[in-house]
């Protein structure tokens, strides 16, 4: 295909995003689905570990939701690793530091040998000790917030999803996060709360209504599995 990565990258996003449909059993192949899309960034990813690194990062500037984070950790990202990982180590471990965007992916990656000690320090395989919490709360902000900058200062650590919605002039957001039990949840959500209206400062927001936190699920495969909550 004679196009360039960033417009590659886009065009893979917008391929994925066409599986969000409301039967979560339906898994025929989406109408409009572009096949040739999927092919090039499949042979980028498996014979040319450079031009798909770039292409990784196309992909999480392009990304709009948490969703499309996860999706690129899933496929893109997992199969890059999986075969050029030991090559591209010093990379991945500089990004799951200092950028949330790419810690975020990774974490939806099945870590392969070369990169299991990043994966490590991510802690991210709590399923033994912690389950899945969400805590949900619809922000007003004094200068609007756009769904970008907000999609960063969500993307903490002890996150694993959650989604944001536009309704009017407020933001709805949910975050789903680890913790022990629901005194640890309570001081969880409070933490991820206050660390994003730092991070928005500049905007003046606060949360004029608060929901949970609520046990999300334990995961059938602890660790593993992310967290299943109804649509809202």
């Amino acid at each position: 295909m004679n196009i360039t990565d960033t417009e590659l990258a886009r065009r893979w996003l917008a391929n994925e995003r066409l599986w969000r449909r409301p039967d979560p059993d339906d898994h025929s192949v989406p109408d409009g689905y572009d096949m040739d899309v999927a092919g090039e960034v499949l042979s980028v990813v498996r014979n040319d570990p450079y031009r798909g690194r770039t292409l990784i990062e196309k992909m999480l500037i392009a990304a709009e939701s948490e969703d499309d984070l996860s999706r690129i950790g899933i496929d893109p990202l997992e199969t890059l690793l999986r075969l050029h990982g030991a090559a591209l180590h010093a990379w991945v471990a500089e990004a799951a530091e200092s950028r949330v965007r790419f810690r975020f992916a990774l974490k939806s990656c099945w870590p392969s040998e070369s990169i299991q000690d990043v994966w490590e320090r991510l802690d991210s395989a709590k399923g033994r000790t912690h389950t899945y919490w969400t805590m949900g709360f619809r922000l007003r902000c004094q200068r609007p917030t756009s769904l970008d900058e907000l999609l960063d200062a969500k993307l903490q650590h002890d996150v694993v999803g959650g989604e944001t919605r536009v309704d009017g002039k407020d933001r709805v957001l949910y975050f789903d996060y680890w913790a022990r039990d629901r005194d640890d949840a309570a001081r969880v959500g409070e933490r991820l709360v206050q660390t994003l209206l730092a991070e928005l400062s500049s905007s003046r927001c606060r949360p004029i209504s608060v929901v949970g936190p609520e046990l999300t699920w334990s995961g059938t495969r602890p660790g593993i599995d992310r967290p299943a909550r109804p649509a809202v």
